[in-house]
C-alpha cells in the first residue's frame, strides 16, 4: 500500500480529488438521466462530462501555485461558457419553446460539479437531490397544472361547405378565448387541429362546449395526443 501511495503520478490528497470527481460524475449522471428518458437533446453523457469536467477544473485551479489561478475567476469562466452551451439547446419555432429546462439542467450541473471539485460535498448533494426533485417530480405538478389550466387542443370537422372556419374567431373572442393556432387539414375529411386558451377560468369541459356550439364546426372532440404548451420544455 505504501508503495502504491509514493507512485510517482499521483498526489498528496489524490483520494480526496478523486472522491470529488467521483460524486461530480454521479450528479451529472444522475441529472442526465432524467433529461435521457425524456429524449432531450442533453442527455446522460452531457450532463456527466458537463459536471465532471466543472469539478477537474475547479481541482486544478485549487492545485495551482498561489497566483497562477483563482478558483473563483475559473468558477466565473465555468458559468460564462455554460451560457453558450446551454443557449445552443433552446430553440423557437412559431409560438413553440423548447429547451428552457435542458439548459438550466446544464448550468446546475456545473455549479454541482464546481461544489463537488471544492469539496463542498453537502451543497454538492443537496444541490442534486433539489434539482433532481425538479427536474422529476414537479415535472408531473406542471403537467397536471398545464391539464386543468393551460391551452386545451381539439379536433374538428368543418362543417359542409365550408373551407375555413370565419366565424369561430368571433366566437372566441366573444367568450375571451385565444386563438393559439390552427392547422386545416389537406381534404375536407381531414380533422383540422385547434390550440386554444381561455383568458378567464374556463374549464376544459366548457372551452369544448363553446366550439362545439359554433355552425363552423362539426364533430368536436379533444385531441387524442395531449396539448403542447407554447413552452415545451
Amino acid at each position: 500500500m505504501d508503495r502504491l501511495i509514493d507512485l510517482p503520478f499521483l498526489f498528496p490528497g489524490w483520494p480526496s480529488a478523486l472522491l470529488r470527481l467521483a460524486l461530480a460524475f454521479a450528479l451529472g449522471a444522475l441529472l442526465g438521466l432524467e433529461r435521457e428518458r425524456r429524449q432531450r437533446p442533453a442527455g446522460l453523457r452531457t450532463h456527466a462530462l458537463v459536471s465532471l469536467t466543472s469539478a477537474l477544473v475547479m481541482l486544478l485551479a485549487a492545485m495551482m501555485p498561489e497566483g497562477g489561478g483563482s478558483e473563483g475567476r475559473v468558477a466565473q469562466g465555468i458559468l460564462t461558457g455554460m451560457g453558450f452551451l446551454g443557449a445552443g439547446t433552446i430553440l423557437r419555432h412559431e409560438n413553440t419553446v423548447t429547451g428552457l429546462t435542458t439548459a438550466a439542467s446544464l448550468w446546475i450541473t456545473a455549479a454541482l460539479g464546481m461544489a463537488a471539485g471544492s469539496g463542498q460535498y453537502a451543497l454538492a448533494v443537496g444541490g442534486g437531490a433539489a434539482a433532481f426533485i425538479a427536474l422529476s417530480l414537479m415535472h408531473h405538478m406542471e403537467l397536471r397544472i398545464r391539464r386543468e389550466t393551460g391551452p386545451v387542443q381539439v379536433e374538428a370537422l368543418l362543417a359542409p361547405g365550408l373551407l375555413y372556419p370565419l366565424g369561430l374567431h368571433a366566437l372566441l373572442d366573444d367568450n375571451e378565448v385565444e386563438l393559439v393556432s390552427l392547422r386545416i387539414g389537406e381534404t375536407p375529411d381531414q380533422p383540422l387541429a385547434l390550440v386554444v386558451e381561455p383568458a378567464r377560468n374556463l374549464s376544459r369541459e366548457s372551452v369544448l362546449a363553446l366550439l362545439q356550439s359554433s355552425p363552423d364546426l362539426s364533430e368536436v372532440r379533444l385531441a387524442t395526443r395531449p396539448s403542447r404548451s407554447r413552452y415545451d420544455l
